[in-house]
């Protein structure tokens, strides 16, 4: 997921969407996510409950999904 959300985070910068709230906000999340995953993956027993890393791949597996589109939506200019 990670290229995904660099790309996504190039595309949004060059047309100017960083001045849009929700879109910044919703990069975060992914942010977040991965680096929750990438934290999980190198020591899962950080994870007290199977059930929180299940939370995670459940969240990482939408946001996977979701990236196209935000994609999408940040190739085209923003306006305001």
């Amino acid at each position: 997921m990670e290229p995904l959300y660099n790309q996504a985070v190039l595309v949004a910068k060059e047309n100017s969407w960083e001045a849009d709230e929700t879109t910044i906000q919703e990069l975060n999340i992914v942010y977040l996510l991965i680096d929750a995953a990438r934290y999980g993956v190198a020591d899962p027993s950080e994870y007290r409950e199977t059930e929180d890393m299940v939370t995670v791949v459940k969240q990482y597996q939408v946001i996977l999904e979701t990236m196209p589109y935000i994609i999408d939506k940040v190739s085209k200019p923003y306006v305001n």
